[in-house]
C-alpha cells in the first residue's frame, strides 16, 4: 500500500511539472464589477485557470495561473511586469518565459484581443 501511495504522489508531482495545454476561449466584459482591475494599468484577475494582467503600458498578457514547478497560483507584479510564484519564488515575464527558478518551464502564455471594453483570451 504504501508503495501505491508513493507512486501516485510521484505521478501528481511530474504532472505538475509538466506544461500544461489548456484550451481557453473566453471574453471578459470590463464593465462587469468582477473585472474591474483591468480598467487600470497594474490590474489583474484570473478567469478560467488564466491570469490576465495589464502592464503600465496599456498591454494586456495572459498566461496559465499556475505555476510549471510546484502548480501553486502565480500572481501579477504590476511593478516589475511579472508572474511571481509566492510558493518557491519563480518569476516568469509578462510572456511567461522563466527569468528565476526553480521553475524551468514557461507558463503557458494565451493570445489577447481588446475591442472596447472587451478582452478577449484564447488559444
Amino acid at each position: 500500500m504504501g508503495t501505491g501511495v508513493a507512486t501516485v504522489t510521484v505521478i501528481a508531482f511530474l504532472d505538475s511539472c509538466a506544461k500544461s495545454d489548456l484550451k481557453v476561449d473566453f471574453t471578459l466584459d470590463l464593465t462587469q464589477p468582477k473585472y474591474s482591475a483591468l480598467n487600470n494599468p497594474g490590474g489583474s484577475v484570473v478567469e478560467s485557470g488564466v491570469i490576465v494582467a495589464r502592464d503600465f503600458g496599456n498591454a494586456f498578457h495572459a498566461v496559465s495561473v499556475t505555476c510549471t514547478h510546484a502548480g501553486c497560483d502565480v500572481t501579477y507584479e504590476s511593478q516589475q511586469n511579472e508572474f511571481y510564484c509566492p510558493c518557491h519564488g519563480s518569476l516568469f515575464n509578462s510572456s511567461g518565459d522563466v527569468l528565476q527558478g526553480p521553475a524551468t518551464t514557461s507558463l503557458q502564455k494565451f493570445n489577447v484581443d481588446v475591442s472596447g471594453s472587451m478582452v478577449h483570451v484564447y488559444s
